[in-house]
């Protein structure tokens, strides 16, 4: 998605190790434990964490860069071939030629709503005014040192910091945390932003409205009892399988066939329609039409 982004570039094939290791029931399904697993090799973790914007990059991590991708042919045609000893090779092919097409997508729009990160229902009018200061001020210091949100903070600080606001301890209590070797310079500006997020006046939150979004309208009774119907039904295909279930739909997906059932194939691959259409809850609305 990124190279279609920036330079319009499509890829012509794909193959993604990983969901490969989870379609053949693989518990470490890391491109590392994949290496260490087949090769007996072991890459280096603070390669996974370095600032790789350093310019000239350092032997080192030339070096991991190398040992990163050249296992990778190999490792495909072991994977291949044991997909295929398994039946799952279309599986696997389905599920790559769909992330090449997503990817001319490109990005999704902005969404107003992407500061409300996990637990954040949790938190009352206070924590949620202060979540909001806190993640856009890492969204703001990403952009100015052009590094990813994630190397600023993770979301688990940001929504430590919240829930201390929440539970209405003072500023200084707030703001008792751990930037590591970042903290002289952002914990100024984390100060105003908590500050910012303390005065807020929780009404001016963006909303979602839901009730004008079909998308969002919660499922009828009907529809409830079809949702648990069909995952029933994917746990027990999944269990037959050795798969993890949110393979064949995870619960977004469910709820979707749930509220149109005919959508079937427009929300799943064949593959995953394939394993839920001839289960009870389908076969029952196929013989009821």
């Amino acid at each position: 998605r990124l190279l279609y982004d920036y330079c319009g570039f499509v890829a012509h094939s794909l193959f993604d190790t990983m969901m490969a290791a989870q379609l053949l029931n693989g518990t470490r399904i890391g491109l590392a434990s994949l290496l260490e697993q087949h090769f007996g090799v072991a890459l280096a973790k603070e390669g996974q964490k370095a600032n790789w914007s350093k310019r000239p990059l350092p032997q080192k991590l030339l070096d991991y860069a190398a040992l990163d991708v050249a296992h990778l042919p190999v490792l495909r045609d072991i994977l291949r071939a044991e997909l295929a000893r398994m039946g799952r090779l279309g599986w696997q092919e389905q599920r790559c030629r769909w992330q090449i097409e997503s990817a001319q997508t490109g990005f999704p729009q902005s969404d107003e709503h992407a500061w409300r990160i996990g637990r954040s229902e949790k938190l009352g009018p206070r924590g949620l005014c202060v979540l909001w200061a806190v993640w856009h001020w890492r969204e703001n210091a990403a952009r100015r040192l052009d590094q990813p949100p994630f190397k600023i903070t993770g979301n688990e600080l940001l929504f430590e910091i919240a829930s201390r606001a929440d539970a209405g301890l003072p500023e200084e209590a707030v703001l008792a945390v751990n930037l590591g070797k970042r903290h002289g310079r952002l914990i100024a500006s984390l100060t105003e932003a908590v500050r910012s997020g303390l005065a807020k006046d929780p009404g001016t939150l963006p909303r979602r409205h839901r009730g004008r979004d079909a998308h969002w309208a919660p499922l009828n009774t009907r529809e409830l009892a079809l949702q648990d119907r069909l995952k029933a039904d994917r746990d027990r295909v999944a269990l037959r399988l050795n798969l993890d279930p949110t393979l064949i739909a995870n619960r977004a997906q469910l709820a979707q066939i749930a509220r149109d059932p005919g959508r079937l194939d427009g929300i799943l691959l064949p593959w995953q329609a394939g394993l839920l259409r001839n289960e009870p809850a389908l076969k029952r609305i196929a013989g009821d039409g």
